[in-house]
């Protein structure tokens, strides 16, 4: 079975830290996706700072309730 990825989460770097390491305490292993880090590396530019939050379909109902009890404000 092929398991897709879904946004969780888009925003800063501190509240991209917490939410990984909540969803890391309760085995949910998070992808997170820098766009201007890859945009740096590809040698374009990029705006904004956030970060991207991804975890698998078959996680998503458990990380959507981490992500709502550590009551993080959506940014993106």
């Amino acid at each position: 079975m092929k398991t897709e990825l879904k946004k969780l989460y888009e925003g800063s770097l501190p509240a991209v830290t917490l939410l990984k390491g909540a969803l890391e305490q309760e085995h949910i292993t998070p992808i997170i996706k820098d766009p201007m880090a890859s945009a740096t590396i590809a040698g374009y530019g990029a705006l904004g700072t956030d970060q991207q939050v991804f975890v698998f379909e078959d996680q998503w109902e458990e990380a959507n309730k981490i992500l709502e009890q550590l009551n993080i404000e959506k940014e993106g």
